[in-house]
């Protein structure tokens, strides 16, 4: 048996390694499908484990796993790689040398909480009463690389699988979860409007692609409204672009934005809506318009409720009681990590981040150092079952 004076003795005495393996990852942020350099220094700390790796499958990804005593028995615990494409305006030391990139959601954090219970499941091997399997996942953000890796067989195998995001607004130390709809399914959009690009003085010469947009953007707005209030759905217009000087009409306008549901015949329905808008717009005012519907997020984060019910009893084990939060309701944020959960039973939690932490996807994010220990234990917890005591 493992005790956990033991667990929490042993990981005080990582936490500096953890920390310096995090601020590493904070200062070589890449996008999805670019985390070579990142891949590279998680490698590094998981050679002096001797794991069981698996060949990439998807060039940048990362799994390996950790045998246990059972062998038929497989719990996988995945993180995300990726960064976003902002410039970083924190002052802290390790600040991402990476112009237009940076770690804005914390998955640098996330890497090195799963890393630091890589290292305690190859330390207490004997006392592990399945294998585990570590899996580092990119593309996380927009390209939906986890749907990918699943379709792959990442999944293959498992019992159970487990998933957190550091979460702002919960307190460090804690933990926040509910069964059921955890994060949204999410759509994105891009309309391009083509019209005929002329001098400001002289409209009637040319068509003018702004006025459709401007006028989607309202339709759109509408929408939202009537979803909004119905549904709880979400349609959101994100970028407008058109024109760069103020006495020359463009020939071209671009709309973009996101729409976020819970049931797939809503996300059915909100796409039809829009596409039956834009046929109004555009035939009010004789353009051509083009249309990318994306549903690579179409399924939302489900938590099994057995799985759910195990990680709150595991939190109470390491954390204490109270340490568990239940969440009162779902985000309308979108995650990839709901494709692992559609295959394979398991759940997905907030890691407190801290009740004054900045934003995720903001300038000055930067993940909470106080929160790698409470990842750790809870995955540990996780990890040993009955045999932490």
């Amino acid at each position: 048996m493992l005790t956990r004076e033991q667990l929490s003795t042993y990981i005080v005495e990582i936490l500096p390694k953890i920390r310096e393996i995090r601020h590493e990852l904070h200062t070589i942020p890449e996008l999805a499908g670019e985390e070579f350099k990142t891949r590279e220094v998680l490698k590094k700390q998981a050679d002096t484990l001797n794991p069981i790796y698996w060949q990439p499958k998807i060039k940048t990804d990362m799994v390996f796993e950790i045998p246990g005593g059972d062998p038929g028995k497989v719990i996988g615990f995945r993180a995300d790689m990726d960064a976003l494409p902002l410039n970083e305006t924190s002052k802290v030391p390790y600040k991402s040398m990476h112009s237009g990139k940076m770690h804005a959601c914390g998955h640098d954090g996330h890497m090195s909480v799963l890393m630091g219970t890589a290292m305690v499941a190859r330390t207490f091997q004997d006392k592990l009463p399945n294998t585990i399997r570590f899996i580092f996942q990119p593309g996380e953000e927009v390209a939906c690389m986890g749907a990918e890796l699943v379709a792959k067989g990442v999944c293959d195998g498992l019992s159970a699988v487990y998933g957190f995001h550091n979460w702002p607004g919960v307190p460090t130390g804690a933990v926040s979860c509910k069964s059921g709809i955890m994060f949204a399914a999410a759509d994105s959009f891009k309309v391009v409007f083509t019209g005929q690009g002329t001098h400001g003085a002289t409209p009637e010469n040319g068509l003018n692609p702004l006025i459709p947009a401007a006028d989607t953007v309202l339709r759109l707005q509408n929408l939202h409204t009537r979803y909004k209030e119905e549904l709880g759905a979400v349609i959101s217009v994100c970028a407008v672009q058109g024109g760069m000087n103020s006495n020359v009409i463009p020939s071209e306008a671009i709309v973009q934005g996101t729409t976020r549901y819970i049931e797939t015949a809503t996300g059915d329905a909100i796409e039809a809506s829009i596409r039956d808008e834009l046929r109004k717009s555009a035939d009010t005012c004789n353009v051509e318009y083009s249309l990318e519907y994306d549903r690579k997020y179409h399924i939302p984060v489900i938590n099994d409720p057995d799985q759910t019910k195990l990680l709150h009893r595991s939190v109470n084990k390491v954390l204490g009681d109270g340490a568990y939060i239940p969440a009162k309701t779902h985000t309308m944020g979108a995650e990839d990590f709901a494709f692992y959960l559609d295959r394979v039973p398991g759940c997905m939690f907030w890691l407190g981040a801290g009740e004054d932490c900045a934003p995720i996807h903001s300038n000055t994010f930067d993940f909470n150092d106080d929160s790698i220990m409470t990842g750790i234990l809870v995955l540990c917890s996780l990890m040993f079952g009955d045999n932490l005591e």
